[in-house]
């Protein structure tokens, strides 16, 4: 008697075992816009249609809590997005219109003096008729003035009033030989061995650049946080670096039991960044930093605090000081 006691209730043990982890259905419910609450606990899987903008949702792996919504709780679903096509509508002499299938279409509006945008009919029109003196291939004159060494003239098309001058400034002076117009820059001086050294200085662990340019200005490169300028003589400077190595890493742990959360694994290093500097991968899904934790010395203990099943795959990548 006490044999088929034990045995019956070794049997219901796995069956509530089987029931709290076997294949359940979800189902769906509606909402009438993404800032209406709902009113009771969503389990995973369950899609959300939302009827203002015709978009549907479906809630993660850890569902979604009753009074959240579709903005309050974007955390805890994930929009499917549906394809759309998109078509030219029926054009008016200004505007062209673009229509989706799925969504809100657009309209394409005539460009302006400031703003890029489609040519009008009106515009095509003007652009086929322009005429005039200005239109076609246009003649090129170029004249020597009073002053060629200084001072050009060309004319376009021939037409009266219609001539741009090129004058010479400062050490530049104009010439022309026949349709061609000649700039020649000279030195003030008459040097340039003279121009262009540059020299570096060393002041309180920055670098100094100077130049013997007339009008010119020191530039001075300075250290940052983690990093050190020394000079090499008048014409050099080094930079060294006093930052640690940082390596990137990814562990794998195998979950030795089915449980409501995973077991503690301990990593092989130090993370520089806890928590929100990690990626942490159950199976095929990213954790979020409320789903997992990391602690104990050096923040090396990690367990996952989700679900698990027997042999499920916990990876973790993070970064640490070598």
């Amino acid at each position: 008697m006490k044999t088929l006691k034990k045995l019956f209730l070794i049997l219901a043990m796995l069956a509530i075992s089987y029931v709290g982890f076997s294949q359940t259905p979800v189902g769906q419910i509606r909402l009438p816009d993404r800032v209406t609450a709902i009113t009771t606990n969503l389990p995973a899987g369950t899609t959300i249609i939302c009827l203002s903008d015709s978009t549907y949702w479906n809630v993660k792996s850890d569902g979604m809590a009753s009074g959240l919504t579709l903005t309050t709780g974007r955390h805890s679903v994930d929009l499917v997005v549906k394809p759309t096509n998109l078509a030219e509508g029926t054009k008016t002499t200004t505007t062209v219109p673009i229509t989706s299938s799925t969504g809100t279409g657009a309209t394409l509006d005539t460009a302006d003096a400031t703003h890029a945008g489609v040519m009008s009919a009106s515009d095509k029109i003007k652009s086929m008729n322009t005429s005039g003196i200005n239109s076609g291939n246009q003649i090129l004159t170029v004249e020597s003035a009073t002053q060629p060494t200084t001072h050009a003239t060309m004319t376009i098309g021939g037409a009266p009033g219609d001539t741009v001058n090129v004058s010479g400034a400062g050490i530049n002076k104009v010439s022309t030989v026949g349709k061609s117009i000649i700039i020649t820059g000279t030195e003030v001086d008459g040097s340039i061995s003279n121009e262009g050294s540059i020299s570096v200085e060393h002041s309180a662990g920055n670098a100094i650049l100077n130049s013997n340019t007339s009008g010119s200005t020191g530039d001075t490169i300075t250290a940052g946080t983690g990093i050190t300028i020394t000079g090499t003589g008048t014409h050099g400077f080094t930079i060294n670096s006093t930052v640690s190595n940082h390596l990137l890493i990814t562990e794998v742990f195998e979950e030795g039991t089915t449980g409501s959360t995973g077991t503690v694994h301990t990593l092989a290093h130090t993370p520089i960044t806890p928590s929100t500097g990690m990626t942490v991968i159950l199976n095929t899904t990213v954790l979020g930093t409320t789903q997992f934790s990391n602690n104990g010395t050096g923040n090396k203990n990690i367990k996952s605090l989700l679900p698990v099943y027997k042999y499920d795959r916990l990876s973790v990548t993070y970064t640490y000081a070598q």
